[in-house]
């Protein structure tokens, strides 16, 4: 991965950990509504191994994120949803 790859991708963890943080999502409750254990989606985040387009596309989906309209406000009824899981 070059430099400015590597960058955008610390950038944009960044931005999926604050965002969990920010709502109380743990990595557990995020593990476990993405159906894969909790130490893989650790080292996704860790950038020990590389993360599958599927399993990003699914985390943006369960943040709310809309990759076609990047000021869309996410909505709540989905955060509590991963909180109660």
């Amino acid at each position: 991965m070059n430099k400015e790859s590597n960058m955008a991708l610390d950038n944009i963890l960044s931005i999926i950990k604050e965002d969990m943080k920010k709502n109380k999502i743990t990595q557990k409750k995020l593990a476990i509504a993405l159906g894969i254990d909790r130490t893989t989606l650790f080292r996704f985040f860790k950038k020990d191994t590389e993360m599958p387009l599927g399993i990003f596309l699914q985390i943006c989906k369960l943040l709310c994120y809309d990759l076609i309209r990047p000021n869309y406000v996410p909505k709540s009824h989905i955060r509590e949803i991963i909180n109660n899981l």
